[in-house]
C-alpha cells in the first residue's frame, strides 16, 4: 500500500519509481476489470475474451463496452 510518510522517506528516484510502478499497477487493474465487463456484456470468457481484448487499444476497448453497454 502507498503511504505518504513512506514514500516521503525514500529517495527522490527510488519513490519515482515506485510511483510509477504503482501507476501501472492499478492501470493495469483497471485495464483487466473492462475487459471483464466487456466478457460479461458479449457473453465469451476464457481464451476467446483475451483474443477480443488483445487486439484492442484501451481507447477502443472503452470505446467497445460503451457501445456494447448502450446497445443492450
Amino acid at each position: 500500500m502507498l503511504i505518504k510518510a513512506h514514500l516521503l522517506n525514500l529517495d527522490s528516484d527510488t519513490r519515482a519509481f515506485t510511483l510509477v510502478g504503482a501507476f501501472m499497477g492499478y492501470f493495469a487493474l483497471l485495464e483487466v476489470g473492462i475487459n471483464e465487463a466487456i466478457g460479461q456484456v458479449m457473453g465469451v470468457q476464457g481464451a476467446r475474451l483475451a483474443i477480443v481484448c488483445r487486439n484492442m487499444g484501451f481507447d477502443d476497448k472503452v470505446k467497445t463496452l460503451r457501445a456494447l453497454v448502450d446497445f443492450s
